[in-house]
């Protein structure tokens, strides 16, 4: 038996778990704050050092407790600590982006055709790549938060370096094809989308008077000044080099007003990108898809699904709808405190699933004491 030693939530670096015990709290859920090493974070593993240092969120539900920490939701009891994944076997399953693509492209659900290479076949992917018609993209076979994406390559040398970029940190690289349009994360919890955001990479608006690299000093002064929670500062750095040149620009390069520079390939807020809550949502067709890609996955119950529309007003079509991958563990924060739009209660339509869920025994008074 674990003694139960009790931790603090910080609210910046614990913003999800933060979001989640107040959507508890507020269903009238007795939440406990849990020292990080009293449980390994993997289901029957070791405790690794990042998972140690981020306290466990404890949601005694029914006969049962659920534990969240680091975006992934786990269900056991306090004598035992977490001894099953929410998701179940999908919550690994998806890890692997081509397989998880080639379960969905069985299915019926669109997604970008590509390959998956060892970090040592990179002249394998090299041919493979110049066989291909448009744009790439090049990223890890098992990553998440962008780690290492580059999308919309167009020549040869662009996508070498990706390769090699990736494969100095990941055994295996997906090559895919890169597809325009607007990306969204829709937000699952069984049976149906509770939410819905625009994931817009970093960027600065021109005003035909100063340089991109005072425009983004602008710009983080007025992300600092907001405080919007899940949004963190712009940086120009490789990726930002990069995504400027494709414009044509330099951090010195005036950019016309209004136009809008793009300074990171990915849109993930922890590379300076924005949450927008969409005034509309998209077309019925293209939320339907949307689910039974979810369906199509045995064991996802909660997810996060990153998909491209072309136009999300149309209803999905073979070329207007593509699913990227889907995130067994999504995020909360930035639904709930969006950039721009309206907030959406994610972390209260969770609790709501817990509940639906739970195990109907008593609950038992935990070993340890009171936490």
């Amino acid at each position: 038996m674990s003694v139960l030693r009790p931790a603090i939530l910080d609210r910046e670096r614990d913003g999800h778990a933060w979001v989640l015990r107040e959507a508890a709290e507020r269903a009238g859920i007795p939440t406990r704050v849990v020292a990080g090493d009293t449980w390994p974070h993997e289901i029957g593993g070791r405790v690794h050092a990042r998972s140690a240092a981020s306290p466990w969120l404890c949601l005694p539900v029914g006969g049962e407790v659920f534990f969240y920490r680091l975006s992934a939701l786990s269900r056991g009891s306090f004598a035992t600590g977490p001894t099953a994944w929410v998701n179940g076997g999908a919550h690994a399953f998806v890890k692997d982006k081509q397989a998880t693509k080639d379960r969905l492209a069985a299915a019926g659900i669109p997604t970008p055709p590509g390959r998956v290479f060892a970090a040592t076949d990179r002249a394998d992917a090299l041919l493979y790549a110049a066989q291909c018609r448009g744009e790439l993209c090049v990223k890890p076979n098992s990553s998440s938060l962008g780690n290492l994406v580059f999308p919309a390559l167009r020549t040869a040398e662009e996508i070498d370096e990706a390769f090699r970029a990736v494969s100095a940190r990941f055994d295996t690289v997906l090559v895919e094809r890169s597809v325009p349009g607007q990306i969204r994360r829709f937000f699952y919890v069984e049976p149906d989308i509770v939410a819905e955001k625009v994931s817009r990479p970093a960027s600065v608006v021109g005003d035909g008077r100063r340089t991109v690299a005072e425009l983004v000093e602008d710009a983080n002064r007025v992300r600092a000044a907001r405080k919007v929670n899940g949004h963190f500062p712009i940086a120009i750095g490789h990726a930002g080099a990069f995504m400027l040149a494709r414009q044509g620009l330099t951090g010195d390069s005036v950019p016309a007003a209004g136009r809008r520079v793009f300074l990171h390939p990915v849109s993930n807020s922890s590379a300076g990108g924005d949450s927008i809550t969409p005034r509309n949502a998209a077309h019925p067709g293209c939320m339907a898809a949307i689910r039974r890609a979810c369906a199509a996955v045995p064991d996802l119950r909660i997810a996060g699904v990153d998909a491209v529309i072309r136009d999300p007003g149309r209803p999905e079509t073979a070329d207007g709808l593509a699913v990227l991958e889907i995130n067994a563990n999504p995020g909360l924060l930035q639904h709930h405190f969006p950039w721009e739009g309206e907030p959406r209660d994610v972390a209260g339509a969770v609790v709501a699933f817990l509940r639906r869920i739970a195990a109907p025994s008593p609950l038992p008074a935990p070993p340890g004491g009171k936490v």
